[in-house]
């Protein structure tokens, strides 16, 4: 309708007057051997945090499906991630430093191409522009790194990168995680997360924060925001204690409109929340033996049950970045992704329904102190936490479920990882051997448990201004007393001689004090979550101090 089209075509003419003005093409032809790549445009509605319609974004791209072998250029960059994002708020916290973002304005093309790449207009295009007819239809030399190249990315990062750590800005970039940048100037410091042309930063100082800004605007088109409060599509909510929170609630919603669109997030009935109290089926047991016989029976469960299964997982894995109370259900569903049966396309069912029910009380918070957060009244009180527990920053739990896989015999780990008090990692995850009794199987997932910890704690140690190997002891907190045992008991056996490198190894990182093993009950260790297929009654006990409640 024109009285949508024209809005659609106002965005696109905006964004090809962007292109010119930025200079990034020049009239010039290729040599023989010289692909031409054309572009394309996406057109993309914008949401608010919200979820109301921010603005029609229309991006001139190089089509990527021709690109493909024609180069060989080293395009790898780094870019934040949620991890990052976890850390980087969690001691945003701890510092009690507000969090502001800004947006780098048409990114890619304030950074210069560093390869020599050729592209055309089409000639269709001259109707939107008459007076510009000479570029159109013509073979252009990209001076810029047009959005959809396979270099854009690398390019931006090495422009910015490159601005960064030159003087007089003299930031430092973490080797830890790439996406992370640092300073530090006497007691004054500001950090940067960078994903794209999406940056965050905080600062101790309010004149190190405007000069940062300053500067930042005399060098590059950028637009200052304000506090963050929506990043990597999840929202961020800043309080007054300086306690952070973290949520994928609108993601959820958006799960749930696509896959059960009939299915209201206002009014569930409490039958349904007593149904579905927990992510799967209390009978449930994921097995290979429920799978399809071929992809024509997929094909008419997905007609019965409404919705792909693939997708259905696909889009829950992302979830799995602030909801990791969902660990052991979506990784145990994620294995039947190729011919999935019945079992689990009822099971994937169940797990929709479920998150229909709970979809606003799987956020993160992050706590300036550990004293403050649900998880000091959960391990005070053990006999086994040091007295001194506010004191260690960085807090382990690890599980494991001996030998549940029906198919392998293999067993099922799990860990966490606290910031005072606030979850910054985790994983459920299935250790490639066979553990040959329960004691073993908790060592090996406690292995997986220090070694995620280690990356965590380097990262940690250098936003406090120190070499990322300086000694930090983490509690490690684990439900099995032969497993603490084993951890500083180098005696070994026949049976224990096929796992020495992880004795070794976890022997090594409990001598040298990075890790102090600690023993706590099974029914109220939060790892548990990521082991097993619990009841609601247990997953209550867990998830006060994994997860908050948000808002809608």
């Amino acid at each position: 309708p024109e009285h949508i089209r024209k809005h659609w075509i106002a965005s696109f003419c905006k964004e090809l007057l962007i292109l010119l003005k930025m200079e990034t093409f020049l009239v010039e032809d290729p040599d023989p051997n010289e692909p031409i790549i054309p572009v394309t445009v996406k057109f993309r509605v914008k949401l608010g945090s919200d979820g109301t319609i921010d603005k029609l974004k229309s991006r001139v791209c190089l089509r990527g499906d021709k690109q493909g072998e024609l180069v060989d250029w080293d395009t790898w960059c780094p870019i934040a991630g949620f991890r990052a994002l976890r850390i980087f708020l969690a001691f945003a916290s701890e510092r009690k430093c507000r969090v502001y973002q800004l947006d780098f304005i048409g990114a890619f093309l304030q950074a210069h191409a560093r390869n020599k790449t050729y592209t055309t207009l089409p000639i269709e295009w001259v109707q939107f522009f008459p007076d510009l007819a000479k570029w159109f239809g013509k073979s252009l030399r990209l001076l810029k790194s047009l959005y959809g190249a396979v270099d854009a990315g690398r390019n931006w990062d090495d422009e910015l990168d490159s601005w960064l750590q030159a003087a007089p800005q003299n930031f430092s970039r973490c080797p830890a995680e790439g996406s992370i940048y640092l300073k530090f100037v006497g007691d004054h410091f500001i950090f940067l997360l960078n994903a794209v042309d999406d940056l965050l930063y905080f600062s101790n100082h309010q004149s190190t924060r405007d000069n940062f800004e300053t500067t930042l605007k005399a060098r590059f088109d950028v637009d200052f925001i304000g506090q963050a409060h929506w990043y990597l599509q999840s929202r961020v909510t800043q309080n007054a204690d300086f306690s952070i929170g973290l949520d994928q609630a609108r993601y959820s919603s958006l799960i749930l409109s696509r896959f059960l669109p009939s299915q209201s997030l206002t009014s569930i009935s409490d039958e349904d929340r007593v149904r579905y109290n927990a992510p799967l089926p209390a009978d449930y047991v994921a097995t290979k033996e429920e799978c399809s016989g071929d992809s024509m029976e997929v094909l008419r469960l997905e007609s019965e049950f409404g919705f792909k299964y693939s997708s259905v997982i696909g889009m829950l894995i992302y979830l799995l970045n602030t909801a990791f109370l969902l660990q052991f259900a979506i990784r145990k569903l994620a294995k039947f992704m190729a011919i999935p049966g019945r079992k689990h396309f009822e099971a994937a069912s169940h797990l929709l329904r479920y998150l229909r029910c709970n979809y606003t009380t799987l956020g993160l918070k992050y706590y300036p102190s550990l004293t403050v957060s649900p998880l000091y009244l959960l391990i005070k009180p053990l006999d086994s936490c040091p007295n001194n527990i506010a004191d260690f920053p960085l807090i382990i739990f690890t599980d494991s479920s001996w030998q549940d896989c029906p198919d392998t015999s293999r067993s099922t780990g799990s860990y966490l990882i606290y910031l005072n008090g606030g979850l910054i990692d985790g994983a459920s995850f299935v250790p490639s051997p066979v553990a040959l009794s329960s004691a073993e199987s908790e060592y090996n997932a406690a292995a997986h448990g220090v070694t995620g910890a280690l990356h965590s704690r380097q990262l940690y140690q250098t936003l406090r201004g120190v070499d990322p190997d300086t000694p930090l002891t983490m509690p490690m907190f684990i439900d099995s007393q032969s497993a603490i045992v084993m951890s500083g008991n180098s005696r070994d056996t026949r049976q224990t001689r096929h796992i020495q490198r992880r004795y070794h190894y976890v022997r090594h990182t409990v001598a040298n004090g990075d890790a102090l093993p600690c023993k706590i009950p099974g029914k109220v260790n939060p790892a548990d979550a990521g082991t097993k297929n619990l009841t609601a009654s247990i997953l209550s006990v867990h998830q006060p101090v994994m997860h908050v409640d948000v808002l809608p």
